[in-house]
């Protein structure tokens, strides 16, 4: 079984999405399934995306379009994990992410919210800050 699951709300992610995706599906940790939550995508995104042999992976697509709001609040009605992240498509997770997050969730048990630390990077991936 899984631990994690990782959401990913996505509207016309266009190269941003594969380097996302690529970024979740190397995980160091194993344990975990990508939920994508596509919002009726029209750059090829959701085609790309069924392209992928990965069991780990679920498309829900939306019927309609909706608002950012509307897709993000979906979250609540797919079938998750125990611990789950939510991810942005022009973000990206550190190889060893869901590694440190679940060595942060066994040193601390009791916990209600993990939060990592971030780098903001630009769109060639150069750090910002």
């Amino acid at each position: 079984m899984n631990k994690f699951s990782i959401i990913l709300p996505v509207r016309n992610g266009g190269e941003y999405v594969k380097e996302c995706v690529e970024a979740i599906l190397t995980q160091s940790y194993p344990e975990f399934n990508l939920l994508v939550l596509d919002n009726c995508s029209t750059d090829g995104s959701l085609e790309w995306m069924k392209t992928l042999a990965s069991d780990r992976i679920t498309i829900f697509p939306s019927q309609h379009s909706l608002t950012i709001e509307e897709n993000w609040s979906r979250i609540v009605t797919v079938p998750r994990n125990e611990f789950m992240t939510m991810i942005g498509h022009d973000d990206l997770l550190h190889k060893n992410y869901l590694h440190e997050m679940n060595e942060l969730i066994v040193k601390h048990p009791s916990a209600t919210l993990y939060q990592a630390h971030y780098k903001f990077i630009d769109a060639a991936g150069k750090t910002i800050r």
